[in-house]
């Protein structure tokens, strides 16, 4: 009996011990923990964030995986480490996992094999032979394709009802924006190519080949995609601070414009399940039981730098009290030095949700956080900043920034560009008292043009962006237009120029208009190829990007018929409008940006 007994006392001691090892190496100090929860709190304060969600893992354990603030800010709903968030750009890094599994099982093939030895019928670029045979799956993913992106065109549903399969394939139809393999350009379709190739080569919808290569092999059980799962109870709510300072609840249902681009940035997941995730990318492939996922040698090359990425800063001292410098971009990965650990990252953003993504093979630690508002840059910011505090922890390094540097840095440090930290506050006590739901009427004005509206009507098209309907309504002194499924809205004659429109939008995406661009408003501007007849417009673009044609007859597929509009000025949702004098404005802006050329708007991240 004693035998027994000491057998028994000495497997208990055993296990025991094992266990407090396993708790030492990866948990935090209750101090730790507490002085973790009051930097959250204070960064999700001042940058004005509603809801959080956190985990941090380290040697293949989850040391936290919870949430903070609310999900639903009418419902108080809390957030929780259940809670489902938009993985938005971190997706890109499931997009290369993936691939590195089918080129495991595809031996004749590889990272380095051009795709058109094995998928012919999906071109790069229009008449460009070289980027056509050329292009491999490490140009695809590590940004170097250089051209245009769609990302407005996205966000107004202009894929919403067009076919992947067929959206990948008029891809060949954007321009150029840079010579190819030139530098980095970060450009969100060349995933949604990659996730073709992987259609093809296996047989199955994207979303299909991650649940079974990644998702069930990892027990990531929670984990779906914006495009199909939009609609789930346990998916967070979503909030946008406007320039005018309101909230705008953005509209989940909209998710299934992402379906064009799912590859790029339709992963949504929570905590627990990003901490497996990480525990899986750290351990070179493997599942919790140890298991090998994908082949590791491959899974690593997803990490390796590819594309040089340009910063000034990599050899220049510090200006703060700890060095983190991005140096090149691998496939679905930023390559970057933190404190003088090597640190693979990235970070994503789409309506209205922030991410971020970061893990350290050389010490096994990883930290992911999501956050669900307010889609100003305020959220990447706090983000940022706890992501530092938490990596600080997992280290064993003092942390740099306290509750009170979270909100105030760049100070002391380098002083600030304005008197930022005072508007967080006053935000801070808008989000506390309210939940506004702003409805701007939209102010029409009598305007004649020089040519009769009717010369403008018809369907004008772009083989890579769709189709836009313009047409009159009876009565009705303006043209009303439809792009996609959320571009609805009308075109009011410019006060000073022929031919040019401003534009107004209504619908669940009317919220974009003012957030994208401030104060310039968007044109669209009506042209003939030769001769008289109005045959070319540009609709929707602002400074920064190129300028697109869309002609009649040059369509996307067959021309839509309008549907039943919403009047303008009594959407019921959020319409951003401007009074009077601010239309006289913009009439002035608008003849100022013409002369300075072409105008767009800024690519999603």
């Amino acid at each position: 009996m004693s035998e027994k007994i000491s057998v028994h006392q000495l497997c208990f001691t055993i296990l025991t011990l094992l266990s407090l090892c396993a708790w030492e190496c990866s948990a935090l100090t209750d101090e730790e923990l507490e002085a973790l929860d009051e930097f959250v709190d204070a960064a999700m304060t001042c940058k004005n964030v509603p809801g959080l969600t956190l985990s941090m893992v380290k040697d293949g354990q989850t040391v936290v995986a919870k949430g903070y603030g609310v999900s639903d800010m009418d419902k108080g709903t809390p957030v929780t480490e259940h809670t489902l968030f938009n993985m938005a750009s971190l997706s890109k890094s499931f997009t290369a996992s993936l691939m590195a599994k089918i080129f495991s099982k595809h031996q004749d093939i590889s990272w380095s094999t051009p795709y058109n030895e094995y998928i012919s019928d999906i071109a790069i670029n229009h008449g460009d032979d070289y980027r056509n045979t050329q292009t491999t799956m490490y140009d695809l993913l590590s940004h170097r394709v250089c051209m245009a992106d769609d990302a407005l065109y996205l966000l107004l549903g202009g894929f919403v009802n067009v076919d992947r399969s067929d959206y990948v394939r008029h891809r060949q139809y954007l321009s150029e924006i840079c010579p190819f393999r030139s530098k980095y350009s970060y450009l969100n379709t060349m995933y949604a190519v990659a996730g073709e190739i992987a259609e093809v080569l296996e047989g199955d919808t994207f979303e299909n080949l991650i649940r079974e290569n990644i998702y069930d092999p990892l027990g990531m059980t929670s984990s779906g995609f914006a495009n199909l799962d939009w609609d789930d109870e346990n998916y967070s709510e979503s909030y946008v601070w406007m320039p005018d300072q309101y909230w705008h609840h953005f509209n989940k249902s909209t998710n299934v414009m992402i379906h064009a681009q799912v590859a790029a940035g339709g992963i949504i997941s929570n905590a627990v399940d990003m901490a497996k995730y990480m525990n899986f990318v750290l351990s070179g492939g493997k599942d919790e039981s140890g298991e090998q996922v994908v082949d590791e040698s491959y899974l690593r090359e997803t990490l390796r730098p590819q594309t040089a990425i340009h910063n000034p800063y990599i050899q220049s001292r510090p200006t703060f009290p700890v060095d983190e410098s991005s140096y090149s971009y691998a496939l679905g990965w930023n390559n970057v030095m933190y404190r003088g650990y090597v640190k693979y990252f990235h970070r994503g953003s789409f309506p209205a949700f922030g991410s971020r993504l970061a893990v350290y093979p050389e010490v096994n630690v990883g930290v992911f956080i999501g956050a669900n508002g307010p889609y100003d840059g305020n959220d990447q910011a706090a983000m940022q900043r706890i992501e530092a505090f938490a990596t600080d922890l997992l280290l064993g390094e003092e942390p740099w920034l306290n509750t009170t540097t979270a909100c105030t840095f760049p100070e002391p440090w380098q002083p600030s560009s304005d008197g930022v930290f005072a508007s967080f506050t006053l935000k801070n006590d808008k989000r506390n008292g309210e939940n506004e739901k702003k409805v701007n009427k939209i102010k029409i004005h009598k305007v004649h043009t020089a040519r009769p509206l009717d010369d403008y009507v018809g369907v004008y098209g772009h083989k890579a962006f769709g189709n836009c309907t313009i047409w009159q309504e009876d009565g009705s002194e303006n043209l009303r237009y439809r792009y996609g499924e959320y571009g609805l809205g009308e075109l009011i004659p410019s006060l000073q120029e022929d031919d040019v429109f401003v534009i107004t939008m209504v619908g669940p995406m009317a919220w974009f208009l003012e957030t994208y661009t401030g104060e310039i408003p968007l044109v669209a501007r009506f042209g003939s190829s030769e001769g008289d007849i109005i045959d070319e417009l540009v609709l929707l673009y602002a400074p920064g990007m190129p300028m697109h044609v869309f002609r009649r007859g040059e369509l996307m597929h067959g021309p839509p018929m309008p549907k039943p509009t919403v009047p303008p000025v009594e959407d019921c949702g959020s319409v951003v409008g401007h009074s009077p004098l601010m239309y006289a404005l913009l009439a002035i802006i608008t003849v100022v940006c013409t002369m300075w050329g072409n105008l767009v708007v800024p690519q999603n991240d």
